[in-house]
């Protein structure tokens, strides 16, 4: 979604490839917001709830959706307030999965457990409460 983002900020939109990300853009948006839960976070597994909520994913998510709807490419949608819950006193961006390379199986993706101050988690949940750009 980041990739979307950033690439349509710089397709002009009468280039033939702009209409057709802008699609796949709301798609994949309209796709995420499905997913979401009624906390506003996303899971580690985006489609399946029984995972745990994921704080580097939401604030992935949130940041990219932020700066689509601030180009009028989607409607506002931010859920950046769900990610709070998940900032201890302290500082600490709790439930943060460390950035994953592909991995073979669903199961494998689920044995990746939450790690408090994983920089990718610290970095997203910054993103999405600070407003910053993808």
């Amino acid at each position: 979604m980041r990739a979307l983002v950033k690439s349509l900020r710089h397709i002009p939109a009468n280039h033939a490839a702009h209409d057709l990300l802008l699609e796949v853009l709301r798609e994949l948006a309209a796709d995420l917001l499905r997913h979401r839960q009624a906390s506003g976070m996303w899971h580690q597994l985006v489609d399946e709830p029984d995972s745990f909520p994921e704080t580097s994913g939401t604030g992935f998510i949130v940041s990219a959706l932020q700066a689509a709807a601030r180009n009028g490419w989607i409607e506002a949608s931010s859920g950046a307030e769900a990610l709070t819950a998940f900032v201890s006193p302290d500082g600490t961006v709790l439930n943060g999965c460390p950035e994953t390379p592909p991995l073979p199986s669903r199961e494998d993706y689920r044995n990746r457990h939450p790690k408090p101050d994983d920089p990718h988690a610290v970095a997203a949940v910054l993103m999405a409460l600070g407003g910053v750009q993808p």
